[in-house]
């Protein structure tokens, strides 16, 4: 009776794979090069460093907000940057409030430089959709004290805009009801009831418009 083996040899990597392989082994040289990439050429490299375990600068990467906030457009990869976060969170656990607090810096910065004139959400839109799309992103894995804070950050963002702007209700209620799930969701029942309560106010003055 013959014996066969077969050895089972794992395929190359494509040259797309072993270029994001290259800029790892020189990251600190490379790093600069990769503010003006492409969203899914930036995620791909920063899960390279997670592929490694090499999670100090994985911890240190997506600590950085502007290079989170390019992550965080790669909607079809949430989950994968959950596992992310989670994992450079065990090396540095202030990482989610970093990103939450740098979020709330920003939008107050940004609705300082703006004249008042401007203060509008067509002005603001995507400072306000970031922070929809992160305080989310924070909601889903229950880091609820940093989505609070991104939340929070965006009802005070709109409690400074003009009234005007045509889209200005709809984005008041929905900040207003994302900030409101995350003070549930964290057991912070005192001042959710009191943000119902606008809430249900507003509808109601609303509605009799």
């Amino acid at each position: 009776m013959k014996v066969v083996f077969v050895m089972e040899l794992s395929s190359p990597r494509s040259l797309y794979g072993l270029a994001t392989g290259a800029i790892i082994q020189d990251f600190s040289r490379l790093q600069q090069g990769l503010d003006g990439c492409p969203e899914n050429v930036l995620f791909d490299v920063i899960f390279e460093i997670f592929s490694r375990a090499e999670f100090r600068l994985l911890a240190a990467q997506v600590s950085h907000f502007p290079t989170f906030s390019k992550l965080l457009k790669m909607g079809s990869r949430r989950g994968c940057l959950h596992k992310m976060v989670q994992s450079a969170s065990e090396q540095d656990r202030t990482i989610t409030e970093t990103i939450s607090q740098e979020f709330s810096m920003g939008a107050s910065r940004l609705l300082q430089k703006l004249p008042k004139g401007d203060l509008t959400v067509t002005s603001v839109a995507r400072t306000i959709e970031t922070g929809f799309t992160l305080g989310g992103f924070l909601c889903e894995a229950g880091w609820y004290p940093a989505a609070t804070t991104v939340h929070r950050a965006g009802v005070s963002m709109m409690r400074r805009l003009g009234q005007s702007d045509p889209s200005f209700l709809c984005c008041q209620l929905e900040s207003l009801s994302k900030l409101l799930h995350s003070l549930s969701s964290y057991c912070c029942f005192p001042e959710a009831s009191d943000l119902a309560a606008e809430l249900l106010d507003l509808l109601d003055r609303k509605s009799v418009v």
